[in-house]
């Protein structure tokens, strides 16, 4: 059976829900909400924001593949995108997953309030932000 080496993701919410979990099912680790990534040494190292954006870390895996890793939206831009030398193929792949084996019940999708609210019109405001 074919295993990936790599694997990429976009940081949303559901994924930083569930890639954790995955990872941890499969003995792996994630590197999570990277802006980008290099070439260290014929190393792949992640490049990684800490400290709210104060400083930028670059780290790699330790670990056998598949590496597991989620990208910030807008790390890279869609107007710098370059075509490779060949089309990559794409194989659909059917999974089955016994009932037992879900512990987790999907929620309605989150969405966002259709006005915003007017704080100046509050009595008290407990907490902003």
């Amino acid at each position: 059976s074919k295993q990936p080496k790599l694997v990429l993701m976009p940081h949303t919410y559901q994924v930083r829900d569930f890639v954790p979990k995955l990872a941890t099912a499969m003995g792996r680790t994630v590197i999570s909400d990277c802006i980008g990534f290099k070439h260290d040494g014929g190393k792949l190292a992640f490049t990684r924001q800490m400290f709210q954006g104060k400083l930028a870390a670059d780290v790699s895996f330790t670990s056998d593949a598949p590496w597991f890793v989620t990208f910030q939206n807008g790390s890279f831009r869609g107007d710098k995108a370059e075509a490779g030398t060949s089309a990559a193929s794409v194989e659909t792949v059917n999974v089955e997953i016994a009932d037992g084996v879900i512990r987790n019940k999907p929620q309605e999708v989150f969405k966002e309030a259709k006005q915003a609210v007017d704080l100046t019109q509050a009595e008290v405001i407990v907490a902003v932000g």
